[in-house]
């Protein structure tokens, strides 16, 4: 019997979030020569010991629109294969497959860290840059951002990710033997699996350069992986006075990862049914799992502590953290 299978999906999903947070990576910094910086915080700056340092300030973009995503994905997959009867008793299955997963994501009014660092270290505080300027001390000033300045901190920042796998598996099961109680049973599997996987990140996104988004770098890879198993269930007794059912069974898998090696896993177990309503199983099982590709690639990642307080652990000397 031939046989197949085809999925197209075509999902988009648009997200909404808060305002972009100041807490990734390497946090800004301001120049004491800002000229927005209020009087009462210039004369605490006044009073540290190097008074000229610049200082961080930690917070919201309330003046920006909430960052949002806008993410598509296209998923294919593609099977064939041929099922049958080698001989009574003995069945066998082969069949190849191929999918595909197409991510595109647009992360929308995220912040860009170097053109908020740009504005505070500009004379007149950026107002040549933009309209007004940043200020950022002060919920009112926060919030009046133009228009100009909104446009000139912030973008849509686009990313592609890839990820698509072949496989080719053929199983071949039957009837090895009856000792009385059911016939032994085996199934042996081999199978051929390889992925690919592609991240394509926007330019400031790889340069950790946007404030509260998670970001990683560029990556690319192959990884391939192949394997035979085998599987073996034996009824011992049937029928008998505290062994309605008696039985043990077995397996074994030998993997070859193209980036881990080779590795092996196994599982034995025991069923015993003293009485038909009764089942008493135990087992053991080794079970070894290789990184999966973006595990291997995906290994920059920066994001948001979320039990950590921006706020706390601020060195008086060097900086003054201002949270609202």
């Amino acid at each position: 019997t031939a046989y197949g299978q085809f999925m197209y999906v075509d999902l988009t999903v648009q997200t909404e979030s808060g305002g972009s947070l100041t807490q990734f990576g390497v946090p800004v910094t301001v120049p004491v020569t800002n000229p927005f910086i209020p009087a009462n915080l210039r004369a605490i700056l006044a009073s540290r010991p190097n008074a000229t340092a610049p200082f961080t300030i930690n917070g919201r973009y309330v003046g920006l629109p909430y960052k949002g995503w806008d993410e598509n994905y296209v998923v294919q997959q593609y099977l064939a294969g041929l099922r049958g009867e080698i001989a009574p008793g003995w069945k066998f299955d082969l069949f190849a497959a191929y999918d595909q997963t197409v991510h595109n994501q647009a992360a929308k009014n995220v912040v860009v860290k170097s053109r908020v660092q740009q504005l505070l270290n500009a004379a007149g505080g950026g107002a040549s840059l933009c309209a007004g300027g940043y200020k950022p001390f002060g919920d009112a000033n926060a919030r009046s951002l133009s228009a100009a300045c909104q446009a000139f901190i912030a973008k849509t920042a686009f990313s592609h990710e890839r990820l698509s796998q072949t496989q080719v598996q053929g199983q071949i099961n039957g009837n090895l033997f009856d000792l009385g109680a059911g016939p032994a049973q085996i199934a042996a599997v081999a199978a051929y699996r390889e992925n690919t996987y592609d991240y394509v990140p926007d330019s400031d996104l790889a340069a950790q350069n946007l404030e509260s988004v998670i970001a990683s770098a560029a990556a690319s890879g192959r990884i391939s992986l192949k394997e035979a198993a085998v599987q073996l269930d034996v009824p011992l007794l049937a029928g008998h006075a505290f062994f309605h059912e008696l039985g043990i069974g077995g397996a074994f898998r030998v993997s070859d990862y193209s980036t881990t090696g080779t590795v092996t896993s196994y599982e034995g177990d025991v069923r015993w049914r003293p009485v038909a309503p009764l089942l008493i199983r135990g087992s053991y099982q080794r079970a070894v799992r290789s990184p999966n590709i973006q595990e291997l690639l995906l290994q920059q990642r920066v994001q948001l502590n979320g039990n950590q307080d921006p706020c706390a652990g601020a060195d008086p000397e060097f900086s003054l953290d201002l949270c609202a």
